[in-house]
């Protein structure tokens, strides 16, 4: 299998400031942990205690910051709970145990899932919001480093029929959804998977795109009404099981 180093992007490396919630680790998504400092603090002289102990007081009397903190948790999982998201893949057919499930492990249900490899293993949930925060694609390693990173579909017969590399925390490129190609076709069930060229294209315009935002800070979208309609709305870029 093709190894890549996948790094989260710098504009959520805010997610690196946790703190104590109520007995439970909090992460906000991106720069928000910005409005969760007490007054006088800046992230160069960050106490995680006294963040914890700030945000937890401000929750009881400002229903509209205690409801920003709820919704913009990042759920970092512990060893235990990133191995029930493992898949293990049979004849095709996806299986795991499922984050917070206990028992043992059964066919994926049909949806939508984000994704990573790392380590020739595969470990996929839901992006959903649970108790302790949403999960995000940095859920799974804390932040850390993958080899792939995206979003899989899954049939109601547990079966992959779609794969991307959509994934904002670690923005990956064509090479690290090589690398998730690499994975799955080296199963006999997959072998035939490959890459929709088209959608790789739209992709590289919108990159383009973030480019010259994130320099410029200029915010109107380059015009793609030139481009034929089903390059501008295949996003994201897609892996189809032929």
């Amino acid at each position: 299998m093709n190894t890549t180093v996948c790094r989260m992007h710098s504009s959520y490396a805010y997610e690196n400031y946790s703190f104590d919630l109520n007995g439970q680790e909090c992460r906000l998504y991106k720069g928000l942990i910005k409005k969760a400092l007490p007054r006088g603090m800046d992230l160069s002289s960050y106490d995680g205690d006294a963040v914890g102990r700030h945000v937890a007081t401000r929750m009881k009397t400002d229903a509209v910051f205690a409801q920003m903190i709820r919704s913009k948790r990042v759920r970092y999982l512990t060893d235990a709970d990133r191995a029930k998201t493992e898949v293990t893949i049979r004849d095709g057919v996806l299986y795991q145990i499922g984050l917070d499930s206990t028992g043992e492990p059964s066919k994926l249900p049909e949806g939508q899932y984000v994704f990573v490899i790392n380590n020739g293993k595969l470990f996929a949930t839901p992006k959903v919001m649970t108790d302790t925060g949403r999960i995000q694609h940095s859920s799974f390693f804390r932040g850390g480093d993958v080899n792939s990173a995206g979003k899989l579909s899954v049939d109601d017969k547990g079966r992959i029929t779609e794969v991307n590399r959509e994934s904002g925390h670690y923005k990956p490129g064509s090479a690290h959804l090589k690398t998730a190609i690499s994975y799955l076709s080296s199963l006999e069930a997959y072998k035939d998977m490959k890459p929709n060229v088209l959608e790789e294209i739209a992709k590289f315009f919108l990159q383009i795109q973030e480019f010259f935002k994130e320099l410029f800070n200029y915010e109107h979208p380059l015009d793609v009404s030139a481009y034929p309609a089903d390059m501008v709305h295949v996003m994201p870029c897609e892996m189809h099981y032929l």
